[in-house]
């Protein structure tokens, strides 16, 4: 308890935070300047200013932060980075806005996936016709997913669970066809019992041309599961 020379009495700071001592005005200002300089779009419309928040993929944010930590760092060991956007020098304010950009969206969508209650998201997409059956592309989006906080459930996963490595096949492999040591049916029932264990998906591109994910995302929409693809920056 905290008693003033007024005689008035206010509980201790001690357990709450101290946003005042921990943000800096002056940056929160450049901030706000950098980020407002930043809503015209290349069609001249002028975005929200919380357009960020409808939901930037993670992948993207990870690539921008570390370009822009890569050029910060070449412009303090006295190289001379360029705005790919305009081919004018790199400003170091500039520079640190813009990390301090992403790495609030990837925090931002980090604590969105936490509140999201870690729900199983299954992971839906073509796999024959493509090099090593499209495993990188689920690998890929399993750790994305993970990062958000979801608890992803990749078919690539199962199948490797069960033995199979689509990187032991030779790389003229016909990928339009699967093994003779697999066996579809057994396949297709573990896939669909993993279905029936998730409450959310996310495709991948192209699934739309598979007949297995279409079956897959049917099963999905029927029991009301919902759809996460724009988590990964793509379109259901």
């Amino acid at each position: 308890m905290r008693k003033f020379d007024s005689g008035a009495t206010r509980n201790d700071d001690g357990n709450k935070l101290d946003y005042y001592g921990f943000l800096c005005p002056e940056a929160m200002k450049e901030f706000a300047d950098y980020m407002n300089g930043h809503r015209k779009q290349a069609d001249g419309q002028i975005r929200d200013s919380d357009n960020w928040k409808k939901g930037i993929p993670v992948e993207q944010y990870i690539r921008s932060l570390v370009r822009h930590t890569i050029d910060l760092w070449r412009l303090s060991c006295g190289f001379k980075p360029k705005n790919p956007d305009n081919g004018e020098p790199c400003d170091r304010k500039e520079l640190l806005c813009a990390i301090i950009f992403n790495a609030q969206g990837l925090l931002h969508e980090t604590v969105k996936g936490e509140q999201g209650n870690g729900n199983r998201v299954y992971i839906l997409g073509p796999m024959r016709g493509i090099e090593y059956f499209n495993f990188s592309a689920f690998d890929t989006a399993e750790r994305q997913l993970a990062i958000l906080g979801y608890d992803p459930v990749s078919p690539a996963r199962i199948d490797r669970d069960a033995g199979f490595d689509p990187y032991a096949l030779p790389k003229d492999y016909n990928w339009d066809f699967l093994p003779d040591t697999l066996d579809m049916g057994a396949i297709a029932k573990r896939d669909i019992e993993a279905c029936l264990d998730c409450d959310a998906y996310c495709c991948l591109p192209g699934w739309a041309g598979s007949v297995c994910a279409k079956i897959e995302k049917d099963v999905l929409d029927w029991m009301r599961a919902d759809d996460l693809t724009d988590k990964l920056g793509g379109e259901a």
